[in-house]
């Protein structure tokens, strides 16, 4: 081996291993007496003496390599089931892996290579179908947290197939509620709000209460985003109708329908209802999602103060940097360029609304496009009446450009506008959709349009 890697055929991986060059595997594989599923059955029972497979999830990224490894072992020494078991007990699936850890880039690997081909239509028939449904699912779920949109779409009709062929309500509704999820944040607002209506529809055909307060409340945030808020109101009170507590993101839907409204004290409690909760199951990646929700309400009071709004980017951002969920990054920069204009740093807003359009624009998530648009043409606006508008007008301007990108995406037929607008126009329907709601920030609304 010492021999083989001086000529650069094969690397030192760790102590007493490597990794080979592929021809230089080959040949080694050629030399077998028995099948390859014998030695993969070898190394899986080494590392079964190291583990206990019905121990809680694992955290210790060393103990999340050999939990991984072991299931690999075990999925190429035949025995599927075992594997399957491995990552829905002793790694936990998505609601350890992904809510709790944010292994995203991990979990997907694993769900992957149950299916021939990586393609999630293609998964491995040595599972029963409820089997093959959830490993289908929870791919949708990783796919969605690391920015590939069509690919988490793919999965969630996928896995809408197999629960509808088996006559699953509650994994139909779940379904069609995840890829109304998904379309939203692509931006295809119509199709979301169709799905949410279909996902309910089935919930309450299954008595579901519980999940079709679920698909009510996605629904109201779908109306919201399409400028009906009226009928998004409704919503949020049918879904409460039903006996549902808020919590986690739907919870987090009625903030920022609130917030969007200027019911800025509503929103805080809604969020911060929300907070011991989420702590006390671990749902790290829905802490984070609240903590912009908070940032932005740190911005939207009568007195707005940057620095809260920047303690609560900072810890949304511990959650970014160690996973990397592109939505709760988008949101992260879109909180970032509030507290910028806020404090007047116009250079900084800027930088922070292109990176963030950019990486929108890249994983096709066009709910934030038209956001990072509308906000690049307010900062601009804002950034040349710097010297004279003061630090209370720089904020004002920036709490009017929110709402105003609301207006914009109501503006666009059937779901959001792919390309920027000029802000004006979008202050002036702003200003037309708060005078409708008797919005408490009408007048910063038109002192800013008049501005322009």
């Amino acid at each position: 081996m010492a021999r083989l890697e001086r000529l650069g055929l094969v690397a030192r991986a760790a102590p007493r291993r490597y990794t080979a060059h592929p021809f230089v595997a080959e040949y080694f594989r050629s030399l077998l007496a028995g099948p390859p599923a014998a030695i993969h059955e070898v190394e899986r029972e080494h590392l079964i003496a190291r583990l206990d497979v019905h121990g809680p999830g694992p955290h210790a990224d060393a103990r999340l390599d050999t939990y991984e490894a072991l299931l690999m072992h075990t999925l190429r020494a035949g025995r599927t089931g075992e594997a399957a078991s491995i990552y829905f007990r002793s790694l936990g699936g998505f609601s350890h892996l992904g809510l709790q850890l944010g292994a995203m880039s991990r979990g997907a690997r694993i769900v992957r290579a149950f299916a021939e081909g990586g393609d999630p239509g293609r998964m491995t028939s040595g599972l029963e179908p409820g089997r093959r449904a959830r490993l289908v699912y929870d791919w949708g779920l990783y796919a969605g947290a690391l920015g590939d949109l069509a690919q988490a779409s793919r999965c969630y009709r996928i896995h809408g197939a197999l629960v509808r062929e088996a006559g699953n309500l509650e994994g139909l509704t779940t379904s069609l509620r995840a890829l109304a999820y998904t379309e939203r944040l692509a931006g295809a607002l119509t199709e979301a709000l169709q799905l949410c209506e279909a996902a309910a529809e089935v919930a309450l055909r299954a008595d579901a209460p519980g999940d079709a307060a679920r698909a009510l409340a996605l629904r109201a945030r779908v109306l919201h985003d399409l400028g009906r808020v009226e009928a998004a109101e409704a919503g949020f009170a049918e879904a409460r109708a039903l006996g549902d507590r808020p919590f986690a993101r739907r919870s987090f839907w009625a903030a920022e329908h609130a917030l969007g409204l200027g019911r800025v004290a509503a929103a805080q409690a809604e969020i911060e209802g929300n907070l011991a909760g989420l702590h006390e199951l671990g749902w790290a990646g829905h802490r984070a999602h609240a903590e912009t929700i908070l940032g932005a309400l740190a911005l939207a009071g009568e007195e707005p103060d940057p620095d809260r709004a920047s303690d609560h980017l900072a810890r949304a951002r511990t959650w970014t940097t160690a996973t990397g969920e592109v939505e709760v990054v988008l949101r992260c920069h879109a909180l970032e360029a509030q507290i910028c204009l806020a404090e007047r740093r116009f250079v900084d807003a800027e930088r922070a609304i292109r990176s963030g359009l950019v990486l929108a624009e890249t994983c096709g998530f066009g709910l934030f496009v038209v956001d990072f648009n509308g906000g690049a043409d307010a900062g601009a606006g804002a950034g040349q009446r710097g010297a004279r508008g003061g630090r209370a007008g720089a904020g004002r301007r920036a709490g009017a450009a929110e709402l105003c990108v609301g207006a914009g995406r109501r503006a666009a037929p059937g779901g959001i506008c792919r390309h920027g607008v000029q802000a004006r126009g979008l202050l002036a329907q702003a200003a037309t959709l708060r005078a409708a709601l008797l919005h408490p920030q009408l007048a910063a609304t038109q002192a800013a349009l008049a501005e322009r």
